[in-house]
């Protein structure tokens, strides 16, 4: 393939075959040296995406974003220039002669696997900066031992430092942290080994918790602080001996079978700080008796009927044929995403046409009446100061949302006229278009 390059001297355009780019030292028009990026980087241009050579780097850039594509250096201590964007899976996977890396600022996100089977990389250094590390990001990088992770990280993902046997954790409270040297406790990984129950305390200073851990065959009981905000999916997942949760204040969310297969779980605490929190969260663990109206509801040590988890026929004898009237418990605090999307045996959206939200929900998660085709009418509740993005996403026939609060309301942080608020078909009418992605906050 031959591709069109630009001298940055003459501007004469040289056809060159791509295999042999590297090769390209001088323009064959007015002999001036086609420097490298190292030597302040002569940048050869295809069109759409440009080319930057060093002695170590591949980098491609395109729409002003520089992507990292290849590494050919000598291995050892390894600095990512600063200013790469992105990075292709693959540039460092298996790479034996690294022994340690420095992630850029500009790099948001280390992708999956991209350090997997670095056998010998023993230190990794995050710059303040970067947000996410996606999951198997260092497996099997076996004589790892340290790594300083960002107060900017957002996301652990799963089983990002498996098999990284010889990597030195913090311990505090039956589990094991990874951090800086500010912040020692910053992310919670793992829970120590231990030969008896396992009472876990996440750290005060804590601020993140690693998604899909779980599995912990000696964790007995849980206790969640208010320094993290967001408990993932998956976190404490399958944990046969698990009997209580305690999540508290501060803790907005709580994500999809966060705390599912958890078959000895019997108590739990939630805060009046939580947001969203996920039909499956708990995985049917404790649900109050279905028997009693059309709800499921999860039950914790303050209130039985804490959370309305699910609304699901082929569970419920009681399901009328009519379309359906329904009221939120009283008591209940949180309704959960997906508690209202289940379908009949033909596929169809069950047939809601009124849902009434009790005057002490004070959250209403994203997604929560999702998908409710029929539904033609929502009134809520006095105690209500969030509503999740696309609550009421592909409500087709939703044409009142009747608030009682008026006042206060912002829509992604911008003020609401409490007029519109009043205002039920309007309001209907945003929430379901052009606001359908926005959150809703009364303060």
């Amino acid at each position: 393939m031959y591709i069109s390059i630009t001298c940055p001297e003459c501007g004469k355009e040289i056809e060159v075959d791509e295999a042999e780019i590297k090769r390209l030292r001088v323009c064959p028009y007015c002999k001036a040296k086609l420097k490298s990026e190292r030597e302040n980087g002569a940048v050869v241009s295809d069109g759409a995406q440009a080319l930057v050579y060093s002695a170590d780097f591949e980098i491609i850039e395109e729409a002003g974003e520089k992507v990292l594509t290849a590494y050919r250096g000598a291995g050892g201590a390894v600095i990512i220039p600063d200013g790469v964007s992105e990075m292709e899976n693959g540039v460092f996977t298996g790479n034996e002669s690294i022994t340690s890396v420095v992630i850029p600022s500009s790099l948001k996100k280390v992708g999956w696997a991209d350090f997997k089977d670095c056998k010998n990389l023993a230190f990794v250094k995050f710059q303040s900066g970067v947000e996410e590390v996606s999951g198997r990001a260092f497996e099997g990088c076996e004589n790892l031992t340290q790594v300083e992770l960002p107060d900017t990280l957002e996301y652990l993902g799963a089983g990002t430092f498996e098999e990284c046997t010889k990597l030195r954790y913090n311990e505090f409270g039956g589990g094991r942290y990874l951090g800086n040297a500010q912040n020692p406790y910053f992310a919670f990984v793992d829970t120590v080994e231990s030969e008896s129950p396992v009472d876990l305390a996440i750290h005060s200073q804590t601020k993140l918790i690693v998604e899909l851990g779980g599995a912990w065959e000696r964790l007995k009981s849980v206790t969640v602080t208010g320094g993290v905000k967001k408990i993932p999916a998956n976190a404490f997942s399958n944990c046969p001996n698990l009997q209580s949760v305690s999540v508290e204040e501060g803790v907005e969310y709580i994500g999809s079978k966060a705390f599912a297969d958890c078959d000895s779980l019997r108590e739990i605490s939630l805060p009046k700080s939580l947001r969203v929190i996920f039909s499956d969260s708990f995985d049917d663990a404790v649900f109050v008796d279905r028997g009693w109206g059309l709800g499921a509801y999860l039950k914790t040590t303050e209130n039985k009927y804490a959370v309305l988890m699910d609304c699901d026929k082929k569970q419920n004898p009681l399901w009328p044929k009519s379309p359906v009237d329904f009221e939120v418990r009283a008591e209940a605090e949180v309704i959960a995403w997906g508690a209202f999307y289940k379908k009949d045996r033909n596929g169809k959206p069950l047939n809601w046409r009124k849902i009434t939200v009790g005057d002490n929900v004070h959250a209403i998660s994203s997604g929560t009446f999702w998908g409710l085709e029929p539904l033609k009418k929502v009134v809520l509740g006095r105690s209500l100061n969030y509503i999740g993005s696309e609550a009421f996403l592909y409500c087709k026939k939703l044409a009142k949302i009747e608030f009682q609060v008026f006042d206060g309301w912002t829509a992604d942080g911008e003020p609401i006229d409490p007029k519109l608020v009043k205002n039920a078909r309007k309001m209907a009418k945003l929430l379901t278009g052009d606001w359908k992605h926005k959150i809703l906050r009364r303060e």
